[in-house]
């Protein structure tokens, strides 16, 4: 929908562009013009004023006196009367004198500092060279462009006017729908303040040209210069939230956010103090504010900009292009930038311009977010794919391991039956004994890594079954010191209590620990079992604390120590596949405990708390 928008847009833009690419060229042969500071001088004494040549859109930004314009005109005999048109329609007083009917004037008078008459108004003039002095006064924009035209010559420009206002309406009534349906349908707010936008930029428009004063009673206050002048008011307020609703897509720093806020804050009270102060004095500011607005934002844009990629740069560009644009404009408005012969309609049609910008920045961000949602779907898709792939591998390693275990089991049970059956013919101390115990203890260690690989799959498949029953601790000491060598190991503390826990996998914890202190401890060291109560989380539980003294395998890795297949370099030389100390972690976890690595100097200690009964 954007897209077509922005055809539809571009089609009408050609068609006002074309019907406004100049202004007729009027009977005035010489313009000049006067500046009445304190705006109390009288017709007799600003002719004798020096007056300085005048283009033909004269532009001073805010005056508090009043501005005189001489036009000299040439007026052929068959061309009376003449027309004046006078532009744009937000001048609050405008009189005009002659200097052949000095009688005849104020011809348009101030009335409660509303205008009488249109921007059409009839002259009467003599064969050859007449002189017309216009006295403006507004409390608002000080521009003016005066033009004295034949009554031909006044008809074609009001064709081109008229053809100009179809040319806007036919873009900004699709424009206005099509983002009132954008907004229904996503519901963004960068879509809300762009139709606000522009919106007030249409009725500023409207007012500049004079239509509002035609729609509305001219002594309304909607059709007055003052309704006018609010709305150019809104109309930069409204700009800037959409410029900072458009950069906080694509990551607003800190500072931006604050500096926005302070532009805001500083703004906001204007549409109070523009009916309670005076007015002029609130115009400045507000221009002045918009100033340094426009080259905050300016810096702005480079500093979002730049860490995006290179995709975004386009809309860097022309946002850049339309603040430049605004920032043209203002410094028009306050007369640091001289106005030529297209500053009325570039400054009434800058509707066009910056929503071509911003019509092109929601078409490029709808583009990009399209294509993010499908390069998102794509990923998705991917990763279902990925995740089957993974599913069946693992069904695939899972069958592997079953087989392998038990193909391993068979042959290993039969090497410990011979082995044992060998070693009862042998007498206990001699050579081939010991090595018959050798074999058993390797088939020992052999047994035990081939029922940690089945236990960390099962883990790993999500086929852990807790079973949670009432123990004593000393059932299950007196149960775990038969599978460990319990010769090496001392108990420290009471064990009175009695547990409510899975059995088999509070067991399965206790035996890695053990299993891992007795491998990397001195062989002739002990290990120590610290039992006693405490409470976590106002819940009694049985902490369980094992302690050995560091082997030379060394300290191991705190952040890698809990790492599935973690092994040093110095541990490499014990039997062990990585998987004791992450498999008592992982069972800990569905037993909703934790094993903690609390290494003191010399000693490894590993700890971990169950709930009592």
């Amino acid at each position: 929908m954007t897209a077509r928008l922005i055809r539809w847009f571009l089609i009408s833009l050609v068609l006002a562009l074309a019907s406004a690419h100049a202004f007729a060229s009027d009977l005035v042969t010489d313009r000049a013009f006067f500046e009445d500071q304190r705006g109390d001088m009288t017709f007799d004494q600003v002719k004798q004023a020096q007056f300085l040549k005048a283009d033909k859109v004269l532009s001073k930004g805010y005056l508090r006196g009043a501005l005189w314009v001489r036009l000299t005109v040439d007026a052929p005999d068959e061309a009376r009367p003449l027309v004046l048109q006078l532009f744009p329609a937000v001048l609050d007083e405008v009189t005009i004198f002659s200097n052949n009917h000095p009688n005849a004037g104020p011809v348009a008078p101030a009335s409660q500092g509303r205008r009488l008459l249109g921007p059409r108004t009839l002259l009467d003039a003599t064969s050859g060279v007449n002189s017309f002095y216009l006295r403006v006064k507004t409390p608002g924009l000080m521009l003016v462009s005066a033009n004295i035209l034949t009554e031909d010559q006044a008809h074609q420009e009001d064709i081109k006017r008229g053809i100009v206002l179809g040319a806007v309406l036919a873009c900004c009534i699709p424009i206005m729908l099509g983002m009132f349906i954008l907004i229904v349908k996503r519901r963004e707010p960068l879509h809300i303040l762009f139709l606000l936008n522009f919106s007030v930029s249409v009725a500023v428009y409207f007012g500049w040209f004079g239509y509002l004063r035609e729609f509305f009673d001219p002594q309304s206050w909607f059709g007055s210069s003052a309704f006018i002048t609010f709305l150019g008011v809104i109309n930069i307020f409204t700009g800037f939230l959409f410029v900072r609703a458009l950069l906080e897509r694509f990551g607003l720093p800190r500072w931006g956010k604050y500096l926005f806020n302070l532009f805001f804050v500083l703004y906001v009270p204007l549409f109070l103090f523009f009916f309670l102060l005076d007015r002029q004095l609130v115009l400045n500011f507000s221009t002045s504010l918009g100033l340094g607005a426009s080259v905050f934002c300016l810096i702005l844009t480079v500093a979002v900009f730049r860490r995006q990629k290179s995709s975004t740069w386009l809309i860097a560009t022309i946002l850049f292009m339309a603040l430049l644009l605004l920032l043209r404009s203002l410094l028009m408005v306050r007369g640091i930038v001289a106005p030529d012969g297209s500053t009325l309609y570039l400054l009434a049609f800058r509707i066009f311009f910056f929503a071509v910008f911003f019509l092109t920045i929601i078409f490029l961000i709808d583009r990009e977010k399209q294509s993010l949602i499908q390069t998102s779907i794509l990923n998705e898709a991917m990763a279902r794919q990925l995740a089957e792939s993974e599913k069946n591998r693992r069904k695939t390693q899972e069958r592997f391991m079953t087989m392998l275990m038990h193909e391993l089991k068979t042959p290993l049970s039969i090497i410990q039956l011979a082995a044992t059956s060998l070693g009862r013919h042998l007498l206990p101390d001699s050579g081939d004994a010991t090595r018959v115990k050798n074999i058993n203890r390797s088939v020992d260690d052999l047994n035990a890594l081939i029922e940690r690989c089945a236990q960390a799959d099962q883990i790993e498949q999500d086929a852990v079954l807790i079973n949670k029953q009432l123990f004593a601790v000393t059932t299950l000491m007196d149960d775990l010191l038969q599978t460990v060598d319990a010769s090496r190991i001392r108990l420290v503390g009471t064990q009175a209590q009695t547990m409510f826990s899975d059995y088999q996998y509070a067991r399965l914890i206790l035996q890695n620990l053990l299993s891992n202190a007795l491998k990397y401890s001195p062989a002739d060291s002990m290990i120590e079992l610290q039992i006693e109560s405490t409470t976590v989380s106002n819940v009694a539980c049985v902490s369980f604390r094992v302690l050995n003294t560091v082997g030379a395998a060394g300290m191991p890795d705190p952040a890698q120590v809990f790492s599935r297949y973690y092994r040093s370099e110095a541990a490499r030389q014990h039997v062990g596949a990585g998987l004791g100390l992450w498999l008592a972690q992982a069972v800990a976890r569905q037993l909703g405990s934790e094993v903690h690595f609390q290494p003191t100097h010399g000693q490894v200690v590993f700890g971990f708390c169950l709930a009592q009964a």
